[in-house]
Formats: C-alpha cells, sequence, structure tokens
C-alpha cells in the first residue's frame, strides 16, 4: 500500500501523504535500539533519579531542622507567656543577678537568671529578667532556649518588656 492508493483532496492532501508514506517506511523496520542508545538512556535516567534522590534527602534535613525551630519557639513562647501571666513582684520575676542586662548575646546563657529543661530533655531554657531596663517600672525578660542538632549547638531568643 503506498500514498497513492489514497484519494486526498484540499489543501492538507500533501501532509497527509508524506505523514502516511513516513508510516509506512517506520512499519517495514524492524531494527529496534542499539546497545549504545539503550546504555545512553540508562545512564540519563539514572541521572536523573539520583537528582531526585539527593533533593528528597536535602527536603528531609531542611524539615527536621524547621522542626527543631518550631518546637524551640513553641517552647520559649509558652516560658514567655507563663512569665508575663505571673504578678509583677513575683520572685520568678526578680533579676537575681541585678546585672541590669538580659544576656543580649542569646548564644551566651552566662548571664541567665534561671533555667529549665524541656520535657523530653533536648531543650534547655534560659531567662533573664532585668529590673528597670529600659525605664523604670518595667522588667525585661529574655528567654533563650538552646538545643544541640548533631554536635552544634542551636539558640533562638525572645524578649518583652513587661510594665508594673
Amino acid at each position: 500500500m503506498k500514498y497513492n492508493d489514497f484519494r486526498f483532496k484540499g489543501r492538507h492532501s500533501m501532509v497527509f501523504k508524506l505523514l502516511i508514506n513516513y508510516c509506512m517506511r517506520q512499519k517495514s523496520n524492524n531494527q529496534g535500539f542499539t546497545i549504545i542508545e539503550v546504555l545512553i538512556a540508562m545512564t540519563i535516567l539514572s541521572v536523573g533519579l539520583l537528582a531526585v534522590g539527593t533533593m528528597q534527602i536535602a527536603s528531609i534535613k531542611g524539615n527536621k531542622t524547621a522542626l527543631d525551630i518550631t518546637e524551640a519557639s513553641f517552647l520559649a513562647e509558652s516560658k514567655l507567656e507563663e512569665l508575663i501571666s505571673i504578678p509583677f513582684d513575683h520572685v520568678d520575676l526578680i533579676d537575681t543577678k541585678a546585672d541590669g542586662t538580659t544576656g543580649l548575646d542569646a548564644s551566651t546563657v552566662d548571664t541567665a537568671d534561671y533555667s529549665t529543661s524541656s520535657g523530653n530533655g533536648r531543650y534547655t531554657l534560659f531567662w533573664n529578667i532585668a529590673d528597670d531596663f529600659p525605664q523604670n517600672n518595667t522588667k525585661t525578660i529574655k528567654i533563650i532556649v538552646n538545643w544541640s542538632n548533631k554536635g552544634q549547638s542551636k539558640n533562638i531568643s525572645i524578649s518583652c518588656i513587661r510594665a508594673s
């Protein structure tokens, strides 16, 4: 069967004739793929799968870091809300070191007035109280949360100024 056996009319008849001729030639071609073509295709597929695997690992690590930060933020906010809700002259809101600082360097917990551990023991909470800072009849409360991730010390801090 050849393209001459088909009767086409109209302006697209040449395109249809060429398409049918191409299909007829391909039908008679039974050679298949060479080993080189198969190896190249497998190499390209392997590189693509490796890239997807690497992306998945990076995504899992990023999610773990985000979870750590979220948990630490939640602990810090919870402690800050607890300290804000107690009376202004409560024993937990006394500047025990009376150094007038709030530990502005969040990675330094040496100036902390108080500390506690989280329920799972992974996080350590420190908080500093500064009386009459930045002005009289106020207390600046700073919460610092420390944890370790693969041997590296990580921390976040939040602070609040409370008036009497």
